[in-house]
Parts: structure tokens; sequence; C-alpha cells
């Protein structure tokens, strides 16, 4: 038994050790395949060339713009915000609806300011019947009639005539009456004083029962509801949003660093892919005189100056808020020769471009006369229907066999 369990053993071992073996060719020709492969790869595409992208030198328009993001405004756009407090009654626009000067716009229910105005209006009838001058006009005459008696007795008194009780009876009425003037005379002008509180708080409500009810001052468009029917309503609240939706221009925020570049009467080119807007014309209409500061995306404080654009054509693509792409052309060319901007690099301080001949690269001097922002304007060195290599990288040199990419 243990020679059979022996020559078992030696039997497994034999067999493991030529699967190892056949693991190990077969690792050993993976590895020489893809050696292989890479190996005609690299000298397949060596012998194509570099792969690079590249553009015609062309003749077209060279252009210098400002970028920037503008927002749909209109000229008479404006909030409506609560005067008062309450409910909501009754909104009587929604958005779209055109309002003329005077139509109301809503209703706020308004019950507990004529309850105020009427307990006022009752607290005001007994402060004006406190605030009667007949009163103090009364204690003044009697006053004024103690004074005489008293001065009598005192001459009297003096010549013996009447006792020294009688005069200082009369001394006493007159203190008496002195007082009661005073004490009248302060009763009536506190009287008055409430009168003038009540009367101005009267006023305060009537002003406010005004403004429950909301108008529009003006011909216009209700742009955007706020709120709705129902709804508790608080001073400061915003309610509507009124425009006219035919008088849009475009507001952009300008660096100031660009906004020096741009002048009234310049042509701005406006689109925007999202909402089908195609390239279309408008002019620069204002540029405030005042700049102010805005926080960038990145939370860094920078001055700009807003600019207001027009386009006769924007009123039926557009609405009111809508975010447009727009660039004012500070500066341009036409019918010049032009390369892309990325073709153009500095050898010792001079351009250069690398033009593709024959599927070699051939170092060229140009003169730039006009620097776009998408296109360089050429004078000189190159020739229309030139291929030039865009974006050359360190490794391109004169007389690089190359593999022209289309730039897409």
């Amino acid at each position: 038994m243990k020679i059979v369990k022996k020559f078992t053993e030696l039997f497994k071992n034999s067999n493991n050790q030529k699967k190892k073996k056949m693991k190990k060719w077969a690792t050993i020709a993976m590895v020489l395949l893809i050696v292989s492969a890479g190996g005609f790869y690299y000298i397949s595409s060596q012998d194509k060339g570099l792969p690079v992208e590249v553009g015609y030198v062309e003749k077209g328009q060279v252009l210098e713009y400002v970028e920037e993001t503008a927002y749909a405004k209109s000229d008479n756009e404006r909030v409506i915000y609560s005067d008062v407090s309450g409910v909501l009654k009754d909104v009587m626009v929604r958005e779209g609806d055109s309002v003329q000067k005077g139509d109301i716009l809503a209703t706020v229910e308004g019950d507990d300011i004529e309850l105020q105005i009427k307990s006022l209006t009752a607290q005001l009838s007994g402060a004006d019947a406190s605030a009667s001058y007949s009163y103090v006009e009364s204690a003044r005459i009697a006053r004024d009639e103690a004074s005489r008696t008293l001065g009598n007795m005192d001459k009297l008194f003096q010549e013996g005539a009447v006792s020294n009780d009688d005069f200082l009876k009369a001394q006493t009425a007159y203190e008496v009456a002195q007082q009661t003037y005073g004490q009248a005379l302060s009763q009536y002008n506190s009287a008055k004083a409430q009168s003038r509180t009540i009367g101005y708080e009267i006023d305060l409500l009537e002003n406010n029962r005004d403004k429950l009810t909301i108008t529009s001052n003006e011909d216009t468009q209700v742009t955007l509801l706020h709120v709705k029917e129902g709804e508790y309503i608080t001073p400061g609240m915003p309610l509507f949003e009124l425009g006219s939706l035919e008088e849009l221009f475009l507001e952009a925020d300008v660096l100031v660093s660009d906004v020096g570049d741009v002048k009234k009467g310049q042509t701005v080119l406006i689109e925007n892919e999202d909402i089908g807007l195609a390239e279309t014309r408008g002019l620069v209409e204002r540029i405030s005189p005042k700049a102010f500061s805005k926080i960038s995306e990145l939370g860094i404080e920078q001055k700009r100056v807003k600019v207001d654009m027009v386009s006769e054509t924007l009123s039926d693509k557009i609405r009111l808020g809508y975010e447009v792409d727009v660039r004012i052309i500070t500066r341009e060319m036409n019918d010049v020769l032009r390369v892309p901007d990325n073709a153009v690099f500095e050898i010792g301080e001079k351009p250069h471009v690398f033009v593709v001949e024959e599927g070699k690269t051939v170092l060229r001097p140009v003169s730039v006369i006009f620097e776009g922002n998408d296109y360089f304007a050429i004078e000189n060195g190159i020739s229309e229907g030139d291929l030039v290599v865009l974006s050359p990288g360190n490794e391109l040199e004169e007389g690089t066999k190359v593999m022209e990419l289309e730039n897409e």
C-alpha cells in the first residue's frame, strides 16, 4: 500500500510541474505579444508622424470684445410691497395680465382697522368735550372777580372798615379761584393734546385703510406674483412685480478693467443656445457713471459697472429675467488674413507659426497687426490656405513629421 501511495504522489507532482511550465510559457508568450503590438503601434505612429491639430489660414473678421453674461430687464420694472398687515382677500390679476393706471391688483381684509377708527372717533368726541374753553373762561372770570374783591377788602382793612377775618376770607377766596383757573387751563391743554393725538391716529388708520386696496400707478404688465389669496401679509413683503415686456433691454455687470474700452453705440453680439437664441445684434445704450462692488462666484470682491444694451429683435425671442451671453465689440478688422490665436507663439519675443508642408513642419516668422479674442490678424509670413499647427507642443521643431488631426 505504501508503494502505491508513493507512486500516486510522484504522478501528481509530475503533473503539477508540467502545468506550471505551461503557465509560464503562456505568460511569456503573452508579454511578447503585447511588446510586439506596442512596438508595431509605435513604429506605425512614427511612420505616420506626430499627431497635431491644424487649422487653415483664411481671410475674415478679427474681433476684440468684452464677454459677459447679461439679463433681460424692463425700463419700468418695479416691485410692489405691502404697506399693511392683514389677510390678502382678493387677487384681481394673473401673471402676464396688462393693467392700466388705477386698476385694482388686490385687496386686503381690513375689519380691524374699521373697528379701531370707530373706537378712536368715540374717544375723540370725549376729548373734544373736555377741551371746551368755556370752562376755562368761567374760571378766569371767577378769578378776576375774586381779585377785585380782594383789592377792595385790602383798602377797607387799611381804613379799619372791615375786620382781619373778613380780609383773610377774601384772600383765601382769591387763592382758590386762581388755583381753579390754573387747573382748568391745564385740563384744557391736556385735552387738546389728546385730541390731536387721537386725530393723528385716525388719519394714520384711514391712510392704511386706503392702502388695503392695492392699485397700479401706471400702464404696465404683471410679470410675477409673490403671494396668493388667503395669505397673511406684513409691511415690506413683496406682492407683485410689474414691467413692460415690450420695452426690454439687457443689463451686464462689466469689470472696471474692461469697461474703459466699452463705448455707447458699439455693436453687441447676443446669443443663448439653451433657449435657441441664435446670434443677434444689438447696441450699447447706457454705461453707468458709477462702479459698485460685487462678489464673484469664487468669493472675490470685484468692482463692476452696469452696461445696458438694446436690440430691436429681442422682444419676441426672450422674456423678462432671461440670461444671455453677450460680446461687446470694442475693436474689429474685416477681410484680413487671420489665424486662430492658439497657432501663434513667440521665439525671442517675435511671433511665429508652424506651417505644415508635405507632412512636415516649417517654422515661419509672422507679423501680427491685431490680436483679437479668437483670431490674430497677420500681415505677412503666411498665405491664405496655408495649414498651421494649433497649440504646438515643445516636441515640435523644424522638419518634424506630423499627422494632421481635425480641429473640433
